[in-house]
C-alpha cells in the first residue's frame, strides 16, 4: 500500500507480513539481512509468541 510520509507528504510504499522465524534467530540479524538485499528499504521486524 502507499501511505503519505510523516513531514514530506510523498508517497511511501508500505507492506506487512506475517513469517515464522525460530525462536533462537536474532531480529536485528534477521532485519539486517532482509535491509541487505532491499536496497533503500528500511524493514521493522516484532517478534509475537504463538501459544501451544
Amino acid at each position: 500500500e502507499c501511505v503519505s510520509a510523516p513531514m514530506s507528504g510523498e508517497a511511501l510504499f508500505q507492506a506487512r507480513a506475517k513469517i515464522s522465524v525460530p525462536a533462537n534467530v536474532a531480529l536485528d540479524k534477521l532485519r539486517q539481512t532482509l535491509e541487505s538485499g532491499l536496497a533503500g528499504l528500511t524493514v521493522e521486524l516484532q517478534r509475537h509468541t504463538i501459544a501451544k
